[in-house]
């Protein structure tokens, strides 16, 4: 199969903005996370409040400073619960 000059064009043009968008995300992603893990919200109490539900976070059992967001975001293909990935560290 042989693509016309401006099938080529089209493919190349697509490819790149899907690399673009790709970088621009990941850029985005790191920053939106790098500021989570340096600067929780935290309640009177100091315990941390998720950014996004604004719900008190609860402490992990499995490791030491961590807290995580116990909202229910979504439904699994599999039918269970998806939850909320927002964490947060505490020295």
């Amino acid at each position: 199969m042989e693509l016309t000059r401006f099938q080529f064009a089209v493919i190349c043009g697509v490819k790149a903005f899907l690399a673009c968008f790709q970088d621009e995300m990941q850029v985005e992603g790191s920053a939106a996370q790098t500021k989570g893990r340096n600067e929780p919200t935290e309640d009177s109490n100091g315990i941390p409040v998720c950014r996004v539900h604004k719900k008190n976070m609860k402490a992990s059992t499995k490791r030491e400073g961590q807290y995580y967001c116990t909202a229910v975001v979504g439904e699994k293909p599999d039918g269970g619960k998806a939850y909320c990935r927002e964490l947060a560290y505490i020295d």
